[in-house]
């Protein structure tokens, strides 16, 4: 656990109790808003399984990495994500908040065009019922990931103006 910690705050240094306990409180709140859902699905009975695509989650999580490689370099980006766990203030605090705000927008939008994908490949196999159904089950779970991961990146904004104040 502490390999990741430092990892995450970027220094060599040993952390605080403070940065121990922001990852902490992160990664537990993160973990029972997953638990939740998870609950509610196993409640009504779903398959779990039908909920794993990974080329939903990779197409949502490249076309906003690559997105944002457009506008900021990976330093930047890498100093956005650190400054949500980093309990000091920080200097680029104003441009982490832009930074993680447009990552949120990024995964909304990525999770929409996988639906347009998904959409476009049920629409080119009408003739076949059963690859309809991947391309369905691709254009709603890119929207679930991309709406999920949009979520936790507004959290970690939130931390980030919650610093700022």
């Amino acid at each position: 656990m502490k390999t990741d910690v430092y990892f995450i705050a970027g220094s060599k240094n040993k952390p605080d109790k403070k940065l121990e306990l922001a990852v902490i409180r992160f990664f537990i709140g993160l973990f029972l808003i997953i638990s939740t859902i998870l609950c509610v699905l196993l409640l009504e009975g779903a398959n779990l399984s039908a909920y794993l695509a990974p080329t939903a989650l990779v197409v949502v999580v490249l076309i906003t990495f690559f997105a944002s490689l457009c506008v900021w370099n990976v330093s930047e980006l890498n100093s956005a994500w650190k400054d949500a766990f980093n309990p000091e203030d920080s200097t680029s605090l104003y441009k982490s908040t832009r930074i993680l705000d447009f990552f949120e927008k990024l995964f909304y939008f990525s999770g929409i065009l996988c639906t347009i994908l998904g959409i476009v490949f049920i629409l080119s196999q009408l003739q076949s019922f059963s690859k309809m159904g991947v391309g369905l089950a691709f254009s709603m779970l890119g929207i679930l990931y991309g709406t999920f991961l949009g979520i936790v990146t507004r959290i970690l904004r939130a931390k980030i103006e919650n610093k700022k104040k």
